[in-house]
């Protein structure tokens, strides 16, 4: 799941943890779970929007 998100980033640009869930068939504790993992490896950021608090994912450029 971890590379199907990094490549869902990499391809679409950020996107709500809620969306991001329902695009990967995951329910969202498991998605928030799992970006919180690449966000410990460096391999993604956790952004806000003020129009949307929710987090976002942002691709960093060393995660490909």
């Amino acid at each position: 799941p971890q590379y199907r998100i990094l490549a869902f980033l990499y391809h679409h640009g950020p996107d709500s943890m809620g969306r991001l869930a329902e695009r990967q068939n995951v329910t969202l504790p498991t998605m928030t779970k799992t970006v919180a993992g690449l966000v410990e490896r460096g391999l993604i950021e956790r952004e806000t929007d003020a129009t949307d608090p929710q987090p976002i994912g942002a691709v960093e450029g060393d995660a490909f």
